[in-house]
């Protein structure tokens, strides 16, 4: 009997030991849900002086940098966008990349497909190339690599389908902005960062922590590298009033809950950039809108 209940013991102990990185995780991200409304964020808008409804006149400031906020350009001149995996270039898309190109002339448009996403991960995060090459499903790949991407170079990331409809050179004085999420947190559909952000470094290095399976495809892309992991960390980051965050008017619905794709359309709510249409398929008529305000 007493070796019995030693066995137990010992292998309720070792079970515990093997679930112990998943019940953290699962606090920090409950903790997170639960917490991130009523945690004081840094909105972005009329209180910093920055003019969201104007971003020509940011533009202008950043001309003549001064003492004052945002008027000093931080961030580079660079569109990061990521094609990994079977993803095809649809027309839409290609379309939306030309009206970005044609509203920023002078800016770098990079688009990473795998054999250079690899080969950047493995010359500047090679501790990190393992956890990376891992990855079950490629949007978890898609979602790393903005962050390190943005970290090393800084820039603008912004998913495929997302359409420029103005410069964005009015945001190059914000050294991180990101969009609201949808019921909470903050979404990585279109971030902004200065190259070096201490946000993405303190992200950077929680990457393999979180690196957990859950059973779900959406759920393990969620937990461990999608939006939920991005709120996650913004929400325990210490100096989490140094992050702008999009006013909730501008708030960014999450992907269906659907996999392979994870992909489907959705709307961002802003005035310079709009999702662009997706081919025929459920839901496909809907489009995301980023940095214009949603009718009240």
């Amino acid at each position: 009997m007493d070796l019995r209940k030693t066995g137990l013991l010992l292998f309720l102990a070792a079970a515990l030991l093997l679930a112990a990185p998943h019940i953290l995780a699962l606090t920090q991200l409950l903790y997170t849900y639960l917490a991130f409304p009523l945690k004081h964020t840094h909105v972005l808008g009329d209180a910093d002086g920055f003019a969201l409804h104007n971003l020509s006149h940011q533009a202008a400031l950043l001309a003549a940098p001064s003492a004052a906020p945002y008027t000093t350009p931080l961030v580079p001149k660079i569109i990061h966008q990521v094609q990994l995996g079977n993803i095809t270039m649809r027309p839409a898309w290609a379309a939306a990349r030309a009206e970005c190109a044609r509203h920023h002339p002078a800016w770098d448009l990079r688009t990473w497909d795998d054999a250079a996403a690899d080969a950047f991960v493995a010359a500047h995060y090679p501790h990190l190339f393992a956890t990376y090459r891992g990855y079950p499903y490629e949007i978890q790949r898609t979602n790393i690599l903005r962050y390190l991407l943005l970290h090393h170079y800084g820039g603008v990331y912004m998913d495929l389908d997302l359409k420029c409809l103005q410069p964005l050179d009015g945001l190059l004085g914000v050294p991180f902005l990101t969009p609201p999420a949808n019921p909470t947190g903050v979404n990585n559909a279109f971030i902004v960062a200065a190259p070096g952000h201490a946000f993405l470094g303190f992200v950077v290095a929680r990457v393999k922590k979180f690196d957990l399976r859950w059973g779900m495809p959406y759920v393990t892309n969620m937990f461990s590298t999608g939006c939920q992991f991005w709120s996650t960390m913004h929400i325990l980051y210490p100096h989490r009033e140094e992050l702008a965050v999009l006013p909730q008017e501008y708030k960014v619905p999450q992907r269906p809950r659907r996999h392979p794709a994870l992909r489907a359309p959705r709307r961002l709510l802003v005035a310079q950039i709009r999702r662009a249409p997706h081919p025929p398929r459920r839901h496909a008529h809907r489009v995301r809108q980023v940095l214009a305000p949603r009718p009240v």
